[in-house]
């Protein structure tokens, strides 16, 4: 744990003074080793968060998104309040929660709260007005003892400012080295396709799931060809060229694969994956040539965000197949690709693949309501704010994961 810096006395003494307490030197020490006092410990827990997306839109979803607080106190503590701060790539402030209160915490006790609701609301308020958050300060704001109120007014009004120092920078990245973040999509990359297969999908070798490679952005990874969709783990992964050949892993590839999937990544470099197979009603919506309508909660998250791909290349042999594919979805989620099925895309594997589950299921209702009313226009952008969020694919992908896949090592 990191503190902004080191108190001198002169701070020590302001601080000592406003929170009213006898510290002893197991607490404190002064002089050139000065050391921060043992109040209440802090630690942000994460596993990852998304390149090149909004951030809090995988904070929000990640089950282990919390604040561990340790009171390393002998007094009760009635309430911890933290400060989230969001920033735009821009480096402006995009969006602020303050003094969000977490809980309770009796003497010596540790707890975790979650961030859950908090980073959902902090991408909310981005959202609304248009930022994409590049970075999240978290700040331990207050705590009040339940005896009296200790940092409320020492943290806020004094010229201690030790623990309000205490701030994570969390970047924008799903791990520190591209080493460990090439792991991690490709780990995600071996679950999606075992989603896919735990539906039957794939079962004649028909679609395909994208990750782009962190250190080589024009190279993705794809499952070798022939590897049913249910059995693939990380080393069925193969690391495809822009020229289509496989660089890296031993097995072929399907060829549309890299026509549809290589132009997709050219055109969009914020996504890191794409999705694509044929489904039960996938492919035969696709045949109607019409965009879904908001006629379920899931498809509101569609509203606006999807395209048509009228062509009659449905088998994708070409190159320039595959680049009036990317021309067609343009800045969307996902694309309609008539007479042929589904795609989706996403800046991580969970999010696009979370998305393309959840439009099978707008095209499944589509199939089995012709006739269904579609909520308005206005209403559609409502739900939308929450429902077509980069958190409700990845949300997804998580209850699929852990539906479908109980036990994820055995992609290891």
């Amino acid at each position: 744990q990191q503190w902004g810096r080191q108190p001198t006395p002169a701070i020590v003494k302001a601080a000592a003074q406003a929170i009213q307490y006898q510290f002893t030197n197991d607490y404190l020490k002064l002089g050139a080793d000065a050391k921060p006092v043992a109040w209440v410990e802090v630690v942000l827990q994460r596993q990852r968060l998304a390149v090149n997306t909004p951030l809090v839109g995988d904070l929000t979803t990640l089950d282990d998104a919390a604040l561990t607080v340790k009171n390393t106190s002998g007094q009760a503590i009635k309430q911890v309040s933290l400060r989230l701060t969001a920033y735009g790539l821009d480096g402006q402030q995009a969006a602020v929660i303050p003094g969000h209160p977490l809980g309770k915490l009796g003497a010596k006790q540790t707890e975790s709260f979650p961030l859950v609701s908090l980073a959902r609301a902090l991408q909310s308020k981005a959202a609304q007005l248009a930022k994409t958050i590049e970075r999240v300060e978290v700040k331990l704001e207050y705590v009040e003892f339940a005896d009296h109120q200790l940092w409320r007014y020492g943290l806020m009004h004094s010229p201690f400012d030790g623990f309000k120092g205490r701030t994570w920078i969390v970047k924008g990245r799903e791990a520190s080295t591209e080493q460990q973040l090439r792991a991690y999509r490709k780990r995600e990359l071996a679950l999606a396709y075992r989603v896919f297969g735990a539906q039957r999908w794939g079962s004649v070798g028909d679609g395909h799931i994208s990750a782009r490679d962190p250190e080589r952005p024009d190279h993705f990874w794809l499952g070798r060809y022939g590897v049913p969709f249910n059995q693939v783990t990380i080393k069925d992964l193969v690391l495809v060229g822009p020229e289509g050949t496989v660089v890296e892993g031993d097995g072929g590839i399907n060829a549309a694969a890299h026509n549809i999937h290589w132009p997709v990544h050219e055109a969009r470099p914020d996504i890191v994956s794409a999705a694509h197979t044929h489904t039960a009603y996938g492919t035969p919506f696709s045949a109607l040539g019409v965009k879904l309508q908001p006629i379920t909660q899931e498809s509101t998250a569609f509203f606006e965000d999807h395209e048509i791909f009228a062509d009659e290349e449905v088998d994708v042999l070409t190159l320039d197949g595959g680049h009036r594919i990317a021309a067609s979805i343009g800045k969307a989620k996902a694309g309609i690709l008539r007479n042929h099925g589904l795609l989706t895309v996403g800046a991580s594997v969970a999010e696009a693949v979370g998305w393309f589950v959840l439009m099978e299921r707008c095209a499944e209702a589509h199939m089995k309501a012709p006739g269904a009313v579609p909520i308005t226009a206005e209403g559609a952008r409502r739900a939308k704010q929450s429902t077509g969020l980069p958190a409700s694919g990845w949300h997804a992908f998580q209850w699929l994961v852990r539906t479908l896949v109980p036990d994820p090592s055995v992609v290891d």
